[in-house]
């Protein structure tokens, strides 16, 4: 049977192959000839493979290898990941981040690498060198509730004003008690006019007759002491006319010092971090 043929200079491809050959009825020359087209297109086809003592074996797996199934890439684009161990290790350096909504494990889903569930329960914030909260990589903060002060709150006031109802014309009635207080007399002063029977002196000048006939000069008495003793009081306001009263003060508290909801709209996926 006739010898399959394959191209020279580095181009024998799979597909010259023939797998038919060799035949039972091929000569030992023959067969020996299909085993070297085989050598070449395998050397031809896997170029980027040395083979020698310094390049070490290909070890992945048929499944690992499996995961290209149905990969668009060209010749030229899967030659661009010449002298990578792994692929992962292109897409997925050690220190990046990788988030998914399905809960698969990365260090099963990505062969020869190790990962650790980050950031659980945070958000994520691009450095900001000029920013001491955001100037380095793997700082934390920030609150899911806040509570505010005084301090945070701005400048404010409130004012109040009004006045009570008109009650039209009307007086009060009063009354109280003196405070009380101890012994004590009252001087009063006893000036009478002249009796028209009196020959002498005049109605103005503080001589009087008495009815024994005898003069006497107007003078300061005294009352007889009460004792300690107080003295009760009452009476009415003078009538006005229907008015109001303006108010004033201050109002009352308000609020609970409860926290309040610090988050801005979100979605939860799946993190984790290459480690090694």
């Amino acid at each position: 049977m006739g010898l399959e043929t394959v191209n020279e200079n580095g181009n024998a491809r799979l597909n010259q192959l023939d797998t038919a050959n060799p035949t039972g009825t091929d000569n030992k020359n023959q067969g020996d000839d299909h085993i070297r087209n085989i050598k070449k297109v395998i050397k031809d086809q896997f170029s980027g493979i040395s083979g020698d003592s310094g390049s070490g074996a290909v070890t992945a797996t048929a499944a690992e290898l499996n995961k290209l199934d149905g990969c668009t890439a060209s010749t030229s684009n899967l030659n661009a990941l010449a002298g990578i161990n792994n692929i992962f290790h292109v897409v997925y350096p050690v220190g990046c981040i990788y988030e998914s909504t399905v809960g698969t494990d990365p260090n099963t889903l990505f062969a020869g690498t190790t990962w650790s569930v980050f950031g659980q329960g945070k958000m994520l914030v691009g450095l900001d060198s000029g920013d001491g909260d955001f100037n380095s990589t793997n700082k934390v903060g920030g609150s899911k509730t806040v509570t505010l002060t005084t301090d945070n709150m701005p400048q404010h006031n409130h004012s109040f004003s009004g006045s009570s109802e008109s009650a039209g014309n009307h007086n009060h009635t009063v009354a109280g008690t003196t405070a009380a207080h101890g012994g004590h007399d009252h001087d009063y002063t006893v000036r009478t006019g002249r009796s028209y029977s009196s020959s002498t002196g005049n109605a103005n000048g503080g001589v009087v007759q008495g009815s024994d006939g005898t003069e006497r000069d107007s003078s300061t008495q005294s009352t007889e002491s009460a004792g300690s003793h107080d003295h009760t009081w009452s009476g009415t306001t003078s009538d006005h006319t229907g008015h109001s009263h303006n108010i004033s003060g201050t109002i009352g508290d308000k609020g609970s010092g409860t926290a309040h909801n610090n988050m801005p709209p979100y979605t939860v996926v799946y993190r984790w971090k290459r480690v090694s």
